[in-house]
């Protein structure tokens, strides 16, 4: 099999190869008339002082997990017994298949049903007022607050959360001690008095009162060890802890350093620059990173992590429920600190990962990565002109649009938000190739994070079941998709696997190099996996339908017989969701069919979806 230190896609499309050298040519002969100061070096000697100046280092190597720990925390993040319910794990609204989100505005915690933006919350259900954060790199040492409002954080040694004096002691982190939260929050997991769980049960947990945080823990922590497979599962991560010992705060451990371990990626174009690559950037993000730490963007964007920390009010439109029952609004910080100068501020999140986490701000209300950065710019313009039509449909009318509700935020917008300059298409494609810059391709496709099962036996969250498939058409060279829907997707990923030798070689689709688009390209590797392959466009996506011919999907000199296996993940417009399946081989006596099969998720946009 030849791979792509011998195999070039110029050699199959001399016309891709023009258009791609000619502007190359061209830019070097400009390059005589250019200052010198934009040259490659020029930019990377100016980018890498504002570095130094920011003090931005790579990111520290995290030590190594116990694995009997980790693997209880894998089981306890997808199991939905930690819930009153019985229906809602950790995963429901922070799934490694949605880049640790749930690609929702606001989350449908217990009660709801399905995974991602089709979760449906069950009639007479609160939906949770904020977005699901993302949970990437939260167990760095930086971080030292959790939740938007920081209402659990580190005070030097000490830990400050809701719960007071009633945190168990022997907790020593923000992370575990904010895993300990969510399962009493009666809308994201605990329920409501009077429920019955999915086995029509009295849900116990629901009739214990909302401060009694022990009570809540402790009647957790007896569910948990009422499973054999759970009691082993403990003694093996906790060997010198007692059954009889053993409380909720060790599940939060486990589930703590599970999310260390999972969410924790190093490998963005930026980590690679910021070691010291000067070729890991385009010219293009090394502009807007120059932009971005020049500016004010890096005044709350800060550090290595891309976050101060701190609370700030940008100006975000008001939607959903709030969390002041008395004004329906969400006074941010101000509920946790009492002081007015808090009100409509929260916590700066950061940026690593930032172009697969939305929805952004604090309630989603910017579905779009664009308008995040034109609403940094210029917020009072953004929340005055507020479009709700890129919110799905059930929250649009929860938008405040009333003069008071927007004076109230826009009188304390944060004086950092009001001193930007103009922003230009230029610094915007600028900016959006930095930030594109902080993806890591691993933290995408996270295929084989979800368990097949859990220690409690209850169903796991994951991408629901379907069927589509994808039939090899010799005459074509190629796969032509057999299906009833069109597809609005930005990337195709498939895996082959060569049945000689086991090796694996990946292809990847991108928008441009599909044969509907201008210029078709094949792009080849040695590795093993095509998160390898994973870069990020923000062009209109392109439309894959039923008939169409996805073509010279096998390299050259790789016959159809020579194939074992093929993969596939497709990325869909909109949203950080995969479709995901495998393709296999069925021979027939003149031809062979490849079909595409299995678990791909419903989560797809259809022609003509904002």
């Amino acid at each position: 099999m030849r791979h792509a230190n011998h195999l070039h896609p110029f050699a199959f499309y001399p016309a891709y190869a023009l258009a791609v050298l000619l502007p190359v040519i061209l830019g070097q002969l400009a390059f005589m008339v250019i200052p010198a100061t934009v040259s490659a070096g020029g930019y990377d000697i100016a980018l890498r002082q504002q570095l130094s100046d920011q003090g931005i280092q790579p990111l520290a190597s995290l030590p190594p997990s116990n694995p009997a720990e980790l693997e209880l925390g894998r089981s306890l993040f997808f199991d939905r017994e930690l819930s009153g319910n019985r229906d809602t794990s950790c995963a429901s609204c922070h799934h490694p298949s949605m880049s640790s989100g749930d690609s929702r505005s606001l989350p449908a915690g217990t009660g709801g049903t399905g995974l991602g933006p089709h979760r449906t919350q069950a009639e007479g259900r609160e939906i949770v007022p904020r977005n699901s954060p993302d949970i990437f790199h939260r167990g760095d040492p930086q971080w030292d607050s959790m939740f938007w409002d920081s209402r659990v954080n580190a005070n030097g040694d000490q830990l400050m959360t809701p719960a007071k004096q009633d945190l168990p002691s022997n907790i020593k982190d923000v992370l575990t001690a904010q895993a300990m939260f969510p399962v009493t929050s009666r809308a994201e997991m605990r329920g409501n008095i009077g429920d019955r769980d999915i086995n029509g049960q009295i849900n116990e947990l629901a009739n214990i009162a909302d401060d009694d945080f022990q009570g809540i823990w402790q009647a957790i922590i007896n569910r948990l060890v009422a499973i054999p497979a759970y009691q082993d599962a403990f003694a093996k991560a906790y060997p010198d802890v007692p059954q009889e010992q053993l409380g909720f705060q060790h599940a939060a451990q486990a589930i703590a350093t599970f999310e260390k371990k999972t969410f924790s990626q190093r490998d963005s174009a930026w980590d690679r620059y910021v070691a010291g690559d000067n070729n890991a950037l385009s010219e293009s993000a090394k502009r807007g990173a120059s932009h971005f730490f020049g500016g004010n963007c890096a005044s709350c964007h800060s550090g290595s992590l891309m976050t101060d920390r701190q609370h700030h009010n940008t100006g975000v439109p008001q939607l959903g429920p709030g969390k002041d029952p008395t004004t329906e609004l969400d006074p941010g910080r101000s509920l946790q600190s009492g002081t007015q100068a808090d009100e409509f501020a929260f916590r700066t999140p950061p940026l690593r990962n930032v172009m697969l986490t939305g929805p952004w701000m604090h309630n989603g209300a910017f579905t779009r990565i664009e308008d995040v950065i034109r609403h940094k710019f210029d917020p009072v313009e953004s929340i005055n002109n507020y479009d709700p039509n890129f919110l799905e449909e059930s929250l649009r009318s929860s938008v405040r649009f009333d003069p008071e509700t927007i004076e109230a935020i826009t009188e304390k917008i944060s004086p950092l938000m009001l001193d930007s300059e103009a922003l230009g298409d230029e610094q915007l494609n600028d900016l959006m190739a930095f930030l594109f810059s902080l993806t890591t391709p691993s933290a995408d496709l996270m295929l084989d994070t979800t368990p097949a099962s859990v220690l409690s036996g209850l169903e796991v969250d994951r991408l629901p079941a379907s069927e589509f498939a994808v039939i090899y058409d010799p005459e074509n060279g190629g796969l032509r998709i057999i299906g009833n829907e069109e597809l609005s997707l930005d990337a195709l990923f498939f895996r082959i696997s060569e049945e000689s030798n086991g090796s694996t070689t990946s292809i990847k689709f991108e928008e441009g190099m599909a044969p509907w688009a201008d210029h078709p390209e094949i792009i080849l590797s040695d590795e093993s996996d095509a998160q390898s392959f994973l870069e990020y466009r923000h062009d209109p996506s392109f439309l894959v339908k039923s008939g169409d011919i996805i073509e010279s999907l096998l390299p050259a000199g790789l016959s159809s017989d020579a194939v074992k296996q093929l993969s596939a993940a497709y990325r869909v417009h909109g949203s950080p969701i995969l479709w995901q399946a495998e393709v296999v081989m069925v021979p027939e006596p003149t031809s062979t069919i490849l079909f595409l099969t299995g678990l791909c998720g419903w989560l797809f946009r259809k022609r003509g979806a904002p």
